[in-house]
């Protein structure tokens, strides 16, 4: 460590300024230069000191020889400080040993010579073997002088021993440069160094082609390619050969990630495949399931998921947000065979979700604000640390229970085991939703984890909330309106509403027009999961109106994704020469699907599986009017199941 003082000729940083101490004027103020600019002004020396004790200035010690390289240190904080080399003790103590000649010398020049000092001063510490010269002790005073630290300044500096000179000509270095920039650091070549030192000697043969032979130039070995790369900063080089996202990720720095104080501050939300093929209810093989889960991010537990053949997209969130923030009372009766609890409900303040297009959509930001202004965060691309809870819950989800059933896939293709499809598929999907709940909530809500403090998840969600916090939307009907799209300007005249070949229509809506006009211009408000009803936006008043379709049989319960294969399919019969309704092309789509799914091929099973999936329909409220619906039986009913009425759509009337 050295030492400094408020002295002239000291060097210090004030408020990250460098300035240089002239002297004391007679007013008692300490006049200082700016490094840079060489301007002066003068500070007490009360106020330096204070300053030095708040870390607002430091003293700048002048290290003897060359200073190391502070490129590295200009891009630090504060706290890094530039350190001399280390050394070994035998050296320290040679260095104070010949700190002990440079004091004796200073303490007694003016009564004796230099040499009879010397002399004395070796005769007590025999040290060296033979007696220093003059010459070698005036050095020693020399660099001691100046010295924040006297016996560091002695220390021998056999470490920077060697050549500082560049070995080769300057126009090999240029071409090794060439080299490492144009092949080395490339993603798509991404040649090693012993490729890249081949490269440069094959670039220095072809120069040495046109130069005389008293002018060629030497062939560099793998030592000049490797000290040219070294000049590049890690980062860079991996950016460069492995991408933006390796270098991301192996550059990251952990710091503990985001804390929590309690439950519903904070909800991760994730998709992904689950490692295991399922059968059909016919015992047919079907596919990998599609899952999407909510877990609180500060108990561990999990609040809501959606397991089914719907690929990740908006439709996939809203039913997994939805069941993370009703109560599950419902969702365990289809489960009699569950006795656990599940008491994991509410809206979260925040939802951290992936950078895919579904989270990027409106109705996200839309069902955000319904949400009591619930924000959402967005993590960067490949970057699964920023929500590491939910990740790590997969993790557990596939090593705990997945790999246990029959028909796993493995983590990986790699690590795959032998998978016979005739002998591993055993499983059906409702046999797999069962046993995915019982091991939900058997076995991972009340496993004590180590993160947790030794307790369950269940535990925690019970010791960090009460009912009092798990605020739900003040109406089940409002779960309808958390994940809709407005589309603006929409014509409403006697036919109703078109949007999507599809037309909207009800009483209220001849009762908004006799009010306000034959023909109006209004914003809805539209679900990818239910394309059966819209929300009509009455102008001018904060009154929304739920309309059905008027072709009930064909839209209710139907995905935006459903109706779009149901228009290609009537495009496809057009070019046929045959003209379909849409009603008839979704009962000509059915009854293929049933058709193809009595074969034996069944590599689309899961799409069409997905075509046949209807979303779980909200209960209305008691006190809501209803209005009843006729439909004429037709092929269409074969789409739903055969325990399944026909939805009751209401008029409802939301303010």
């Amino acid at each position: 460590m050295g030492l400094a003082a408020l002295r002239p000729g000291q060097k210090l940083s004030l408020n990250g300024v460098r300035y240089e101490l002239i002297g004391l004027l007679p007013s008692g103020n300490w006049q200082m230069a700016e490094a840079d600019s060489g301007l002066r002004e003068d500070k007490p020396p009360a106020e330096l000191w204070q300053a030095f004790v708040n870390g607002r200035l430091r003293f700048i010690s002048d290290r003897d020889g060359t200073p190391g390289d502070t490129t590295l240190l200009s891009h630090l904080r504060e706290a890094a400080v530039e350190t001399p080399h280390s050394c070994s003790d035998a050296d320290l103590k040679e260095a104070s040993c010949r700190l002990k000649y440079v004091q004796q010398v200073d303490k007694l020049r003016r009564f004796l010579s230099l040499k009879d000092i010397i002399h004395e001063t070796w005769e007590k510490l025999h040290w060296p073997e033979l007696e220093p010269t003059t010459r070698t002790v005036e050095l020693w005073l020399v660099k001691v002088r100046n010295a924040s630290d006297p016996a560091r300044a002695l220390v021998k500096r056999t470490f920077k021993k060697g050549n500082r000179k560049q070995r080769y000509p300057i126009e090999v270095v240029e071409l090794a440069d060439e080299i490492v920039r144009s092949k080395y650091l490339q993603c798509k070549t991404r040649l090693t160094i012993a490729g890249a030192v081949e490269k440069l000697a094959d670039a220095v043969d072809r120069e040495n082609a046109l130069r005389p032979a008293s002018e060629h130039l030497p062939i560099p070995g793998r030592r000049l390619v490797e000290s040219r790369v070294a000049l590049v900063p890690e980062r860079e080089r991996i950016a460069k050969r492995y991408g933006s996202d390796a270098a991301m990720a192996a550059m990251r720095t952990s710091l503990g990630g985001t804390k929590t104080t309690r439950a519903l501050e904070r909800a991760e939300i994730d998709h992904t495949l689950l490692a295991i093929v399922l059968l059909d209810e016919d015992f047919m093989p079907w596919g990998r399931a599609s899952s999407s889960l909510c877990l609180d991010a500060h108990t561990r537990a999990v609040t809501g998921f959606c397991n089914s053949a719907e690929v990740p997209s908006i439709v996939s969130l809203a039913r997994c947000m939805t069941c993370s923030v009703l109560p599950k009372s419902e969702l365990l009766k289809k489960f009699p065979e569950v006795k656990f609890t599940w008491d994991c409900f509410g809206v979260h303040e925040s939802y951290v979700v992936d950078n895919g297009l579904e989270e990027h959509a409106t109705a996200l930001r839309h069902a955000a604000s319904e949400l009591g202004g619930s924000t959402i965060e967005f993590c960067p691309r490949k970057a699964p640390w920023f929500k590491p809870h939910v990740e790590r819950h997969f993790r557990r989800q596939d090593v705990d229970l997945l790999q246990t059933l029959p028909g796993c896939t493995g983590e990986n293709i790699t690590a795959r085991p032998a998978f016979n499809p005739k002998k591993d598929l055993l499983l059906r999907r409702s046999t797999f939703h069962l046993v995915y709940m019982l091991w939900l909530l058997g076995v991972y809500m009340r496993k004590p984890q180590a993160a947790l403090g030794d307790i369950s998840p269940a535990e925690a969600w019970k010791r960090s909330i009460t009912l009092e916090d798990q605020f739900v939307p003040t109406r089940r009907i409002l779960l309808e309106r958390l994940f809709l799209r407005k589309i603006s300007d929409r014509v409403l005249d006697h036919e109703g509403i078109q949007y999507d070949c599809l037309i909207y229509n009800s009483g209220d809506m001849g009762a908004l027009r006799t009010q306000l006009g034959a023909k109006l211009k209004v914003n809805i408000w539209v679900s990818d999961e239910d394309l059966g009803y819209i929300y009509v936006e009455v102008p001018q008043q904060d009154i929304s109106i739920r309309v059905p379709c008027l072709d009930q049989s064909y839209a209710s319960g139907l995905t935006r994704w459903q109706h779009q294969k149901c228009k290609d399919m009537r495009r496809v019969r057009r070019t046929e020469g045959l003209r379909l309704s849409l009603r008839e092309v979704r009962d000509e789509i059915e009854r293929l699907v049933l058709m193809d799914l009595s074969e034996l091929r069944q590599a689309r099973r899961k799409i069409r599986s997905r075509f046949r999936e209807r979303p779980p329909q909200i209960p209305e409220e008691s006190n809501c009017e209803e209005e009843a619906q006729t439909s004429s039986i037709s092929d269409g009913e074969l789409m739903r199941d055969e325990d399944r009425a026909l939805p009751v759509l209401p008029q409802t009337i939301v303010r």
